[in-house]
């Protein structure tokens, strides 16, 4: 608070005032808030806890925590290993297209399937969609489906409107095509086959809504089942989706929150 203002003349300054005046924002950030403040707390003492010593009494996962803080500060190894794991990954996808090149076969491609591998090997699977369990806010007793539209690679969906004319949306753009040709994709092939899939999230963007529409839950709070969302997206094997995605067996009956009908 700043007590030298008075509410009646300027109440955010009274209320945030002396807040403001006392805190500096670090070279390496663009903000400090409360928030950022309390995250940075959490961070520390998550550190001071992972570089402690474990004790007998303590659970299994503690000792899997360390182990793996641990192999996170392993440069030494980090560099060795060099891109082996990325290329181990992607393999086990079935490989990345514009990596793999003329090799790729996409005759039996089912992206389903592919969101499932990702699930089995602890990768986000929220690429398309994304899609959680979490508390009905209309009744808090109970937890229901949630599925929602994407994250995108651009902070904010408005970064598309004027595609690589962006100085923003043209450097994204490079780092994807620097990325595939790091692992192994000819130049040109790369370039193509990158600005059509900044294309194909250029459409996703265009589905999804705006950052200050979604400020009003309400309407993000579309409640249908799953013949209903089949019914609106007929082209997705939804029962695939859901239950191998969800670990359960779903019925048409079973309720859905569909945050963004129209993305679907």
């Amino acid at each position: 608070m700043n007590e030298n203002v008075s509410p009646c003349d300027d109440f955010y300054q009274f209320a945030c005032g002396g807040w403001i005046q006392n805190q500096v924002i670090p070279d390496d950030r663009t903000t400090v808030s409360v928030f950022s403040l309390l995250q940075d707390e959490l961070n520390h003492k998550l550190r001071v806890l992972v570089e402690s010593k474990g004790t007998p009494e303590e659970p299994e996962f503690f000792d899997s925590m360390r182990n793996m803080y641990r192999s996170c500060l392993n440069l030494t190894a980090i560099e060795k290993a060099g891109d082996t794991p990325l290329h181990l990954a992607l393999k086990r996808f079935g490989g990345w297209p514009v990596v793999v090149g003329q090799n790729w076969n996409g005759s039996n491609f089912d992206w389903i399937d592919t969101l499932i591998k990702f699930r089995e090997l602890g990768f986000t699977h929220d690429i398309l969609m994304d899609l959680s369990v979490t508390p009905d806010f209309r009744n808090n007793t109970r937890h229901i489906i949630d599925l929602d539209q994407t994250s995108l690679g651009m902070p904010d969906r408005n970064y598309y409107n004027n595609g690589l004319n962006d100085s923003s949306v043209a450097a994204y753009y490079k780092l994807m095509v620097d990325s595939a040709v790091f692992l192994g994709a000819n130049r040109t092939v790369a370039e193509k086959e990158m600005y059509d899939a900044l294309q194909f999230e250029t459409t996703l963007a265009a589905y999804c809504l705006p950052r200050e529409e979604r400020r009003n839950m309400s309407s993000l709070y579309n409640k249908m089942n799953i013949h209903q969302i089949r019914q609106l997206a007929p082209n997705i094997h939804w029962q695939k989706y859901f239950d191998s995605l969800l670990g359960i067996q779903i019925t048409d009956k079973d309720d859905v929150i569909v945050n963004v009908p129209k993305f679907l």
